[in-house]
């Protein structure tokens, strides 16, 4: 593939509210990747739609030591992109969002308020996002494939199958807490604290340009708004203990772990030279390096290992060391005396 956009153009896509490390590395990973990358996010960007994730699992509320599904149910990061000057920007961010029903394998799932059918889960991947009213209430976007359903997995308190859904909404938290009694969501993505609506306001404004959005609606549904990645691979763990099911969420979250390995590169430094010719590791390139690898070069044993990541010695990449690998680190210390 061709990039969508240089390094430089991507160097602010950077979230500036996760504390914790691996959740905020891999998120800027992943952005960085699809953004790169994927031709249906450009073609959105250049659109002048938002393109919108959410990584379930990387809210720092999951890494604090009271975290507890239940009475905080607020466990994703969002974050909004769009063009600014022709570069990707993030124009919002919030820590306290979710992808994940309340109570995903009630039995009674009248009681959770979703009509007595199975609740539904919005399986990981793209998908598109318009304008609808929630409830005929306030204004929200309504989460979508290529026709008005979306993609998910029902369960109930036995077993889980593939199915379509067509009520699937982004729209706001009525509780912060779940219990069986009360629920924010059966399938449906909330964004922001219960109260005050600020958060989801200006979630809302920097998706779709509307101002105050939980006290006001839509005066005609169903434009086209950009679409949403959903990524719920960091949370996997957690998933399983709420899910019950390890097979369950493996089919949840087929699409962001198979495309986890091509984003986990994203983080990769590929190594100096002065870290390869440096063969035996005292932090300098001398010709103590050049005769140890000339050494191997000519068959003996008496070289370090290494990291992992790199053959030591191997300054011109090509998988095996030879004389030309000699040369190159003996240049090296001419150069640099």
């Amino acid at each position: 593939y061709a990039d969508n956009y240089s390094d430089s153009q991507l160097s602010g896509v950077v979230n500036t509210v996760i504390s914790n490390s691996d959740a905020s590395n891999y998120v800027n990973a992943a952005m960085r990747y699809y953004l790169r990358t994927n031709d249906r996010v450009k073609r959105n960007l250049d659109n002048n739609t938002a393109v919108v994730f959410f990584f379930d699992g990387c809210s720092d509320n999951v890494f604090s030591s009271s975290f507890n599904y239940k009475s905080n149910h607020m466990s994703a990061y969002v974050a909004v992109v769009k063009l600014r000057n022709g570069v990707p920007t993030i124009i919002y961010e919030n820590e306290n969002a979710s992808t994940i029903p309340d109570n995903p394998r009630m039995v009674n799932n009248t009681t959770a308020g979703n009509d007595g059918t199975d609740v539904p889960t919005v399986t990981d991947g793209i998908h598109n996002i318009s304008t609808t009213n929630h409830l005929s209430k306030y204004a929200a976007l309504h989460v979508h494939d290529s026709d008005s359903g979306v993609s998910v997995v029902r369960c109930n308190s036995s077993t889980y199958y593939a199915s379509t859904s067509y009520g699937i909404n982004a729209h706001a938290r009525s509780w912060d807490y779940v219990s069986t009694s009360t629920y924010s969501s059966t399938g449906c993505f909330n964004i922001g604290k219960s109260s005050p609506a600020t958060e989801y306001n200006n979630f809302m404004y920097a998706v779709t340009g509307i101002s105050n959005a939980k006290s006001n609606t839509f005066s005609s549904t169903g434009a086209d708004k950009g679409i949403v990645i959903v990524d719920r691979y960091m949370y996997k763990s957690t998933l399983t203990n709420i899910y019950g099911s390890a097979a369950l969420v493996n089919q949840i979250t087929a699409y962001s772990t198979n495309l986890a390995p091509t984003i986990q590169q994203e983080l990769y430094t590929p190594p100096t030279f002065e870290e390869i010719a440096d063969v035996d590791g005292d932090g300098k390139v001398s010709t103590t390096d050049v005769r140890v690898t000339l050494r191997r070069v000519v068959g003996n044993s008496d070289i370090p290992q290494g990291s992992a990541d790199f053959l030591p010695g191997d300054v011109d990449l090509d998988g095996s060391l030879t004389t030309t690998d000699v040369r190159q680190i003996l240049r090296s210390c001419v150069t640099t005396g």
